[in-house]
């Protein structure tokens, strides 16, 4: 029976173990067993570091394609950038700008308001102290060249001034606070409106000077008389006795009563000036116990005291010169000190030079 024998037979083969398995790939493909799991799919790729990587053909792990420069590896775009993408960064004193696709650079210089280039690509006035130049300073919130950045930036050499650093930067120079020491010897005060002063009272000033002059703040003897002895006045802020008691005394220039001058005024002063002459239009003007009204020709001008020689031990004489600055004298005799009869009084001069027939004391 053959055919129970070829049945048998295979019977046989199937109980024994003789038969091959099938092979993993066919077991993989007929859905028998378990199929080898993907390392990566194919078409995908990695970043290691800074190592471009892709999948093997087979699936089973990645290989390395390229290593890139630091930071610039890109899985997206499954490339090596040249630059990082839209962003910027510095190359000395211009702006390198990527783009889009990270493959592209744009240089471009800073402009010369904004000439340095700071870390993250932007074009600023200064990034330190060192790019404002000298007495300025790199503020670092706005990165602008101010002035000051704290009071000790600022500085004043003048006295009675106080200089602080102010919004924006700025140096500001106010006044001291009155009364603040000032002077090479700290010696003076500052005065309310900054200037530095010798006093601003009377109790500021010593005892030989006791008083505070409010016009210029300097100590001196005395601003009104009540601060000067009896009898004395108060003369440009210095005490004196009265014109006329007999003495040469401090800030006079004469006093009639010793220096017998013609010339000497109620402050006990010298008139000073080329022909100085007190003017009068009638001889009761004048001092009539030593000088007289000189008048001219030419009643529009008007006359001028000038030395009685007969008071004053001269002689009578109508031989004056007939002009005098281009103006006659009257025809009168006119008494003049003659420089035969004795010394000149003060501010006169012995001369002919105006035409005399004789020296006479004329103005110097």
């Amino acid at each position: 029976m053959s055919t129970g024998g070829t049945t048998a037979s295979t019977a046989t083969n199937n109980a024994g173990s003789s038969a091959p398995p099938p092979s993993p790939k066919a077991a993989c493909k007929g859905g028998a067993g378990a199929c080898p799991a993907k390392a990566c799919s194919v078409d995908s790729w990695e970043c290691a570091g800074d190592t471009l990587r892709t999948c093997k053909p087979d699936e089973s792990g990645f290989i390395d394609v390229e290593m890139c420069k630091p930071g610039l590896c890109d899985r997206a775009s499954k490339q090596c950038d040249v630059c990082v993408p839209n962003e910027a960064r510095c190359e000395g004193d211009a702006v390198m700008t990527c783009d889009g696709t990270g493959q592209n650079e744009r240089r471009q210089l800073c402009p010369s308001g904004q000439p340095h280039c700071t870390d993250d690509g932007k074009c600023v006035a200064c990034r330190n102290d060192a790019d404002c130049g000298s007495s300025k300073h790199c503020d670092l919130a706005t990165n602008q060249c101010v002035e000051c950045q704290r009071d000790a930036d600022c500085s004043t050499l003048l006295d009675c001034r106080v200089a602080s650093c102010g919004s924006g930067g700025k140096c500001v120079v106010n006044n001291a606070p009155p009364r603040t020491r000032c002077g090479r010897l700290d010696v003076s005060l500052c005065s309310m409106d900054g200037r530095c002063v010798e006093c601003m009272s009377n109790a500021d000033c010593p005892a030989a000077m006791p008083a505070c002059n409010p016009q210029n703040n300097a100590c001196v003897e005395c601003t009104t008389a009540s601060q000067c002895a009896a009898g004395e006045t108060c003369t440009m802020n210095a005490c004196e006795k009265t014109c006329g008691n007999g003495r040469l005394d401090p800030n006079k220039s004469c006093d009639p009563t010793v220096t017998n001058d013609w010339h000497c005024d109620s402050s006990c002063r010298i008139v000073g000036g080329e022909y100085t002459w007190r003017l009068c239009s009638a001889a009761g003007q004048c001092d009539t116990s030593r000088e007289d009204c000189a008048m001219f020709s030419d009643t529009n001008v008007p006359g001028f005291c000038a030395p009685d020689a007969t008071k004053l031990g001269g002689s009578c004489s109508n031989a004056f010169p007939n002009a005098y600055r281009g103006r006659e004298f009257g025809a009168l005799p006119y008494c003049l000190l003659s420089c035969q009869t004795g010394t000149c009084p003060s501010h006169t001069q012995c001369s002919t030079a105006l035409g005399a027939a004789q020296p006479l004391c004329l103005p110097k």
